[in-house]
């Protein structure tokens, strides 16, 4: 029997999503293109989150809970292993791996960054990342930021005006693709104006899909199929001098259209399991995985001259190990103990970066 409260196959894409991004910022560090663009799984996440939260708590926002209520317990759900992945990114400090630190900042000024990124805000006096402790919580950040909008404004806004703003969003994110070339855009100073557009887009989106008459999901071994389309569009080596026009297809055609695939088809029984255990590793790979990282590639990489391929896969293994442990034995305590002192109810799924 098919589980109605939760979505296998999308478990199963918030893993694919968060190891391609471990596997892409591998090759970064070593100057090769691995899942080139697997920066697009953060379009993902944000459409999934929009899907999954106005599912969860729409109804709710919109009758007995209270946008604070509510905004606690996403707190509570994002917060414990964000601050663990920015204290981890101390050790890129101490190994001289963070790149802006300590070379282009004080000592004032990285402690007064670390501070502003352990209360999940950017730091100004970082030249280049907006989260330089751990690039990739910026995405985190916005996650929160679109969830204040949501509980204040879009769970009550009709079908219509939600539609035109999501529109109204995409349109200039069309506009930012082609300008940049690209849609890896929000984890610097210089392009955080565009990851808010990409937020905005794509989680907007996520709340129109969840308000699509529903129907009744069927097991299918054909609900493989958006799970691998989505592998294959992140993993895909197009040129690079075409990039914008790839990225334009993928987030305003392809990704709309593999979620909304997987949320129509259920994975078969015998799957549930894969697809869960990809589901509660995703949160903590994608939040704690790239400090980690940056010493890795200094130890075993650049220091031992190991070839990229043992690297990766003696990473790879570790870090999905860890997050597995991280998800049952560290995150998911801490969430029930705030959850009980602020007499909250736990998030109704968990819900990727």
């Amino acid at each position: 029997m098919t589980d109605r409260k939760r979505y296998h196959g999308l478990d199963a894409m918030r893993g694919i999503a968060a190891l391609s991004v471990v596997v892409f910022h591998i090759g970064n560090g070593a100057h090769q293109r691995l899942f080139p663009h697997a920066y697009l799984a953060v379009d993902f996440f944000f459409m999934l989150s929009g899907f999954v939260l106005a599912k969860a708590y729409e109804p709710r926002l919109r009758n007995s809970l209270s946008a604070t209520r509510f905004l606690g317990a996403r707190f509570i759900r994002l917060y414990p292993l964000f601050a663990l992945g920015v204290l981890l990114g101390i050790a890129r400090v101490v190994s001289r791996t963070m790149g802006s630190l300590p070379h282009s900042m004080t000592p004032v000024e990285a402690l007064f960054a670390f501070t502003m990124n352990a209360l999940m805000l950017p730091a100004p006096t970082s030249p280049t990342l907006l989260f330089p402790f751990n690039a990739p919580a910026w995405s985190l950040f916005l996650e929160i930021v679109i969830n204040i909008g949501f509980a204040a404004l879009f769970c009550r806004m009709a079908s219509r005006f939600l539609a035109m703003s999501c529109l109204g969003a995409g349109g200039l994110l069309a506009f930012a693709i082609l300008r940049q070339g690209h849609n890896d855009l929000g984890a610097i100073w210089s392009t955080a104006g565009f990851g808010l557009l990409r937020v905005c887009f794509a989680f907007l989106l996520g709340i129109l899909l969840a308000r699509l008459p529903g129907r009744v999901r069927k097991s299918s071994p054909m609900a493989l199929l958006p799970i691998i389309g989505f592998a294959l569009l992140l993993a895909f080596p197009w040129p690079p001098a075409f990039g914008e026009m790839y990225d334009l297809v993928a987030v305003f055609v392809l990704l709309p259209a593999l979620l909304w695939l997987s949320m129509r088809i259920e994975l078969p029984e015998i799957l549930h399991g894969a697809g869960a255990a990809l589901g509660d590793i995703s949160y903590p790979l994608y939040a704690i995985h790239f400090p980690l990282l940056q010493v890795f590639l200094l130890v075993f990489f650049r220091g031992l001259h190991l070839p990229l391929w043992l690297v990766s896969l003696l990473f790879l293994a570790g870090i999905v190990w860890l997050s597995w442990y991280l998800a049952h034995r560290f995150d998911a305590p801490i969430r029930r103990w705030l959850s009980g002192r602020a007499r909250l109810r736990p998030a109704a799924m968990p819900v990727g970066p």
